[in-house]
């Protein structure tokens, strides 16, 4: 689901970061990992607008996507408190983000997953 996310964000740009949040938020009781993931990517689009690297895993064209739309994700001045509200509902170890079970089935912390990505969103800042 996250990798079929970048050929929206392609598309439509920062439109399609809200688009993610909208389905975040369409997961009244539950945030099915799909979701979760797509919020991940969206959100890491964000940070490395603001400057930090691409993560590891990013699509080979991470970089063009991202020249592409930079202007129009850098301006929205919404968009950064918007992934820390939205990271913050996908690390929610309460039962309600499928995503962080996983994760902690699997014996990892979310948090610690996500610390970085909002370390580079500025989390510490807003």
């Amino acid at each position: 689901m996250a990798l079929d996310w970048w050929s929206e964000f392609e598309a439509e740009g920062a439109s399609a970061i809200y688009g993610a949040f909208a389905e975040l938020d369409d997961s009244e009781d539950y945030i099915d990992v799909d979701v979760g993931s797509m919020v991940v990517a969206a959100c890491e689009v964000v940070a490395a607008v603001e400057g930090s690297a691409p993560p590891g895993d990013a699509p080979a064209d991470f970089a063009s996507l991202l020249e592409a739309h930079k202007d129009e994700v850098r301006n929205d001045s919404d968009l950064r408190a918007a992934c820390i509200a939205a990271l913050a509902k996908i690390a929610a170890k309460d039962g309600t983000s499928e995503l962080a079970d996983l994760w902690s089935e699997a014996d990892q912390d979310i948090d610690a997953m996500l610390a970085d990505l909002r370390r580079r969103l500025g989390a510490n800042k807003i």
